[in-house]
């Protein structure tokens, strides 16, 4: 044998097992993740519930709410200027005093229990519902069930009259309107988002033990103090100690719900109630048109023989637009110290807002809403509508809150295309993108791509496309 093709032989060996164990180290690449487009099914539903204060000084508030409700739906249209698909409807602030009876004949009992209504003095709904309902039709047409417009219609029904209890229990109304399936029945829908919009120029007053409104006690010395909405602040709201006692005139500081009250419900009550309406929270707003939540400043109200306690006026609207010289029975509107309510739209974080009671127009010296309403529309418009997926993704990951990571996102508006990221958990970055568990509105998938944005709004006409790892 030639020498050298004996050496070559001999080392063939060597550079075989050097090439295998070089096979054996080096790390194969992964296949390419293949993204594929994933379609999106969009579910614009809309049940609205306004909790109406029905107290005696709410007719100017009414009023204003039933004039302004155009500048509401108009602001809801979407950029081809159709509405949602919506259930409209109305409750009073009243569900009585109980058994104890204080308040009055317009207190007694349950009071309107959270019941829908329309008022007798507005034309009857053409399928005997205690609701609106105007919904997408074949042919681009409505399925409504009322004569007239639907400005008329709700204009009327939000005109409650002035008769209703004092002690304003707007949070337990609520409960009770979306509660009860049996009283209300096919008002909540499954597949829709859920907005509640409050009308109130004082505070809520909701009670667990209807004790607190007992009318025995009428005497500033008594226990529970004079028969007045100022046992609503007493017993509903803690402040940082005063000289003196809880009944002192002067000012407050460090005002907020007291929520382990012997008599008023907590506000976490509520929001756990109005979270656990949806699979999807996200769905779930709230908006309040009442005063602000300070100061808050404890006075006598010396309109009253003899002079009660009371807490002062955020603000006050007098004919012709003053902001004092008239009394709360006088003013255009005067709204107390809102403090549980905007304890409640904060906990909603940004499903919760709160919109000025005191709205006033000079030109026609009285109250306008228009701007209002269109506010909390403008508000709402481009969160209800809900982008479900056609196609589950092949590993959403349930440690990582709804972040899936084999999917990416594209905006387009404006001409131009936006790639938005997944949100990391915890670390707030805007706009990003999550995918959802909403087995209600999503029921093929159970899921819906939600777009995070902070506060910014989402461009005009935008269209968003996803694309994701398939099974």
């Amino acid at each position: 044998m030639h020498p050298h093709r004996r050496l070559s032989w001999l080392l063939c060996p060597i550079v075989v097992l050097a090439a295998a164990c070089r096979s054996a180290t080096t790390p194969i690449e992964p296949d390419p993740v293949v993204l594929e487009p994933v379609g999106l099914s969009i579910i614009r539903e809309l049940d609205v519930l306004f909790v109406v204060d029905d107290s005696g000084s709410m007719m100017q508030e009414q009023a204003a709410l039933a004039s302004g409700f155009d500048r509401f739906t108009e602001a809801l249209k979407d950029q081809d200027g159709e509405l949602p698909g919506l259930h409209l409807g109305v409750v009073s602030s009243n569900v009585g005093t109980g058994p104890v009876g204080g308040g009055g004949d317009a207190c007694a009992g349950q009071g309107d229990d959270g019941a829908l209504l329309v008022p007798e003095t507005c034309t009857a709904l053409t399928d005997g519902s205690r609701f609106i309902r105007d919904l997408p039709a074949a042919g681009g047409e409505r399925e409504v069930n009322y004569a007239g417009t639907l400005a008329e219609q709700f204009g009327c029904m939000a005109q409650l009259g002035v008769h209703g209890c004092g002690f304003e229990q707007h949070f337990e109304s609520m409960r009770r309107a979306l509660g009860s399936q049996e009283l209300n029945a096919g008002f909540l829908r499954a597949d829709a988002s859920l907005a509640v919009v409050i009308v109130a120029d004082e505070d809520d007053c909701s009670a667990y033990d209807r004790a607190i409104f007992d009318p025995t006690q009428d005497d500033r010395g008594a226990p529970l103090g004079e028969l007045s909405s100022f046992r609503c602040f007493e017993f509903g709201v803690e402040c940082a100690p005063v000289e003196g006692d809880e009944r002192s005139v002067g000012p407050r500081t460090d005002c907020a719900p007291e929520e382990d009250s012997p008599y008023i419900e907590s506000v976490s009550s509520y929001v756990d109630f109005l979270r656990g309406l949806k699979a999807d929270p996200d769905k779930v707003f709230v908006s309040a048109i009442t005063g602000d939540s300070g100061p808050a400043v404890v006075e006598e109200d010396i309109s009253k023989t003899p002079p009660e306690l009371a807490v002062a006026p955020t603000c006050t609207i007098c004919p012709g637009g003053a902001t004092s010289g008239c009394s709360a029975f006088d003013a255009l509107v005067s709204a107390a110290p809102a403090i549980r309510m905007q304890a409640l739209v904060d906990a909603l974080g940004a499903g919760g807002h709160r919109q000025d009671i005191c709205a006033y127009d000079a030109e026609t010296d009285s109250l306008d809403f228009g701007a209002v309403l269109a506010g909390i529309a403008e508000q709402l418009a481009p969160r209800i509508a809900t982008s479900c997926l056609d196609i589950a993704p092949a590993d959403t990951d349930p440690d990582t809150t709804g972040i899936q990571v084999t999917c990416e996102v594209t905006e387009s508006a404006g001409g131009s295309d936006t790639a938005i990221p997944a949100c990391d958990a915890g670390a707030g970055n805007a706009p990003c993108f999550r995918l959802r568990d909403n087995p209600d509105q999503c029921p093929a998938t159970g899921l819906a791509l939600a777009i995070e944005r902070g506060a910014a709004p989402a461009p005009a006409g935008a269209v968003l496309s996803l694309r994701c790892a398939l099974p």
